[in-house]
């Protein structure tokens, strides 16, 4: 059976899900020719769009190259890819290998589908074409199903929320809420623990606008400086302290979730109370957030900061910090879903590489230190047996032998030589020296110096037994040949 819309002659198969003659047909055709049209770009129709409106109208083989051809009538052209014509490649079975391996359901969504090409290493045309090889394969792909069997990825720490603009035309009873806000302050003085007094809008914005300097100061946000500059007793400072006393029980809530992390939990506090404090400042009632809601963020952000930068002996950049939070979280949730937490099965639910996964687990592992305290004065490393960095008298009889042997050596040379040679070759226990830093010590080029070592080796290499000539490195039996090509006059 077939529908005419327009010039567009429509062919479908008889289905009860779309039948032409049908009340509502032909607002499914008119939307999908309007979804064509919008999608089209350079008078062209993307083919997984034209694939998307074939699928809602139900069109057959057929009804699918009228279409087309008449979408090119009306200045619509669709270029359309064939499954036939993919070809199969090595990395694309890999990653339909790993499909049947981690899914034995045989049902994959697109996303994650592009997971396991990124984990067989294809690029993104083959990313693109995987899910034609996977219907080739047998295996099933969903569009927007998803796949109960995996766990939600972990989310790194969010920023702060995006704060939208003033509403035009809200007002505000200012004067009610600064009432609200000095009598709180006054009914502090009377409360066994006014920290378990939970702050209601109006007091929130009343501390917020006392905070700031006033209703002529409410939109100007106050600096650390500016407040700190003020009395103890001044009414801004006390707005902020109040602030901030009321919703210290927020910050212990907060910092549960970030217990056994490398602080302690009184340290958390501090970092968390400062985020508090921040937040106090920068709040602005006006915008419509509860204060609550806006403090989580800044106390997650500072609790989060400390962590990266006091937490470890060893410092770690705060984005690795964050990237080996989210390895660690999924980690938990395969394992409370009952499945395995290798690298590849982290890999494919956070979004990473196998690479970055098996980075964040070593950066992950606990660095403790040796002078660290266990009990009874006694530091960790007093309990590990490690080698004594002092030489024993052999190895001391040894050296004193080998510095006899090399100022035996270095006697027939002249002391400018000698010493040319004890610095570039670090003879003295020193660092060695650069032929440029030792021409500036001596006051000539670099290339000076490098003519008197070259003189000075090939006079050593003559007094060695031909025995030991062939031993000396390569690098120095080059720079003696180069001496015997050209000659070099006595330093003076």
């Amino acid at each position: 059976m077939s529908v005419a819309y327009g010039n567009v002659l429509i062919m479908t198969v008889e289905t009860p899900l779309a039948r032409p003659g049908e009340p509502g047909f032909h607002q499914v055709v008119a939307r999908v020719l309007r979804q064509l049209r919008s999608s089209a770009v350079n008078g062209a129709v993307p083919a997984g769009v034209f694939e998307d409106a074939a699928e809602q109208m139900r069109l057959n083989p057929e009804a699918r190259e009228r279409v087309v051809a008449a979408l090119g009538e009306m200045g619509l052209r669709v270029v359309i890819t064939r499954p036939a014509t993919v070809a199969p490649s090595e990395r694309s079975e890999r990653a339909l290998a790993l499909v049947r391996r981690y899914l034995p359901t045989g049902r994959v969504t697109r996303e994650q589908l592009s997971r396991f090409g990124g984990l067989a290493g294809l690029d993104a045309e083959e990313i693109a074409s995987l899910p034609e090889r996977a219907k080739m394969a047998g295996i099933v792909v969903l569009h927007d199903e998803p796949v109960s069997s995996w766990p939600e990825p972990a989310s790194p720490p969010r920023r702060e929320p995006e704060l939208a603009a003033e509403p035009a035309g809200r007002t505000y009873d200012f004067p009610r809420a600064i009432a609200a806000a000095r009598r709180l302050i006054g009914d502090d003085r009377f409360r066994a623990d006014p920290r378990r007094h939970l702050l209601s809008a109006t007091e929130e914005m009343g501390l917020s606008i006392l905070l700031r300097g006033g209703v002529d100061r409410v939109g100007v946000e106050p600096t650390d400086e500016e407040l700190s500059a003020l009395p103890a007793d001044d009414i801004r400072r006390v707005a902020r302290n109040t602030f901030v006393l009321h919703n210290t029980r927020l910050v212990y809530s907060v910092i549960l979730g970030y217990l056994g992390q490398g602080l302690e939990e009184e340290d958390l506090v501090q970092h968390g109370i400062l985020g508090l404090i921040r937040a106090a400042r920068k709040f602005d009632p006006r915008k419509g957030h509860k204060f609550s809601t806006y403090a989580t963020w800044w106390i997650r952000q500072s609790v989060t900061r400390a962590i990266a930068d006091e937490g470890a002996a060893i410092r770690i950049p705060v984005h690795m910090h964050e990237k080996m939070r989210m390895v660690a979280t999924t980690e938990s949730a395969l394992r409370r879903a009952g499945r395995s937490a290798t690298a590849v099965d982290v890999a494919l639910a956070t979004g990473l590489d196998v690479r970055a996964v098996e980075e964040a687990r070593a950066l992950s592992k606990v660095t403790d230190s040796l002078d660290r305290i266990v009990g009874d004065g006694a530091n960790l490393g007093d309990f590990l047996s490690l080698p004594d960095p002092t030489p024993g008298p052999e190895e001391r009889l040894q050296e004193m032998l080998s510095e006899e042997a090399v100022e035996e050596w270095l006697a027939p040379l002249s002391e400018k030589e000698a010493d040319i040679l004890r610095r570039h070759l670090g003879l003295d226990d020193d660092e060695p020296q650069t032929l440029e830093q030792i021409g500036h010590h001596y006051g000539v080029t670099r290339e000076r110096i490098r003519q008197i070592e070259a003189k000075a080796l090939e006079q050593i290499r003559e007094r060695l037994p031909e025995e030991l000539r062939e031993r000396i490195p390569a690098h120095l039996r080059k720079r003696s040949k180069k001496a015997q090509k050209k000659p070099v006059g006595r330093y003076k």
